[in-house]
C-alpha cells in the first residue's frame, strides 16, 4: 500500500512539473508589463516607447503562446530564446526609462 502511494505521489509531481516550468515565464512578461506601466504613470517612459515596449511583450506573448500549443511543453532551446527575448525586453525598458525622452505625467492622483 505504501510503494503504490509513493508512486501515485512521484508519478503526479513528474506531471505537475512541466506546468511550473512555464510559471517563471509567465510571472516575467507580467512583470515586465507592469514596468512599462509604471513608467506610463510616472512620466518617464513617452507615448511611443510605451507602445514599443507593449508590442514588444504581446509578441513574445504570442511566441509563448505559439510554443506552448505546438507541443504542450518547451524544449530548452525554446525556453532559452524567450528567456533571452524576456531580457532584451527588460534592458530596452530600462533603457527608455532612463533615456531623458519623458512623456505626459499620466498619473491620475
Amino acid at each position: 500500500m505504501r510503494k503504490l502511494t509513493l508512486i501515485a505521489v512521484l508519478g503526479s509531481l513528474a506531471v505537475s512539473v512541466p506546468a511550473f516550468a512555464d510559471v517563471g515565464i509567465d510571472i516575467r512578461i507580467v512583470d515586465l508589463q507592469r514596468q512599462v506601466d509604471a513608467g506610463k504613470r510616472s512620466g518617464k517612459l513617452s507615448i511611443g516607447e510605451r507602445v514599443r515596449l507593449t508590442n514588444e511583450i504581446k509578441a513574445t506573448k504570442r511566441i509563448v503562446e505559439r510554443y506552448e500549443n505546438s507541443g504542450g511543453r518547451f524544449t530548452r532551446p525554446e525556453k532559452r530564446a524567450v528567456q533571452d527575448r524576456l531580457d532584451r525586453i527588460q534592458f530596452h525598458i530600462s533603457t527608455a526609462k532612463r533615456n531623458g525622452v519623458r512623456g505626459p505625467n499620466d498619473v491620475p492622483f
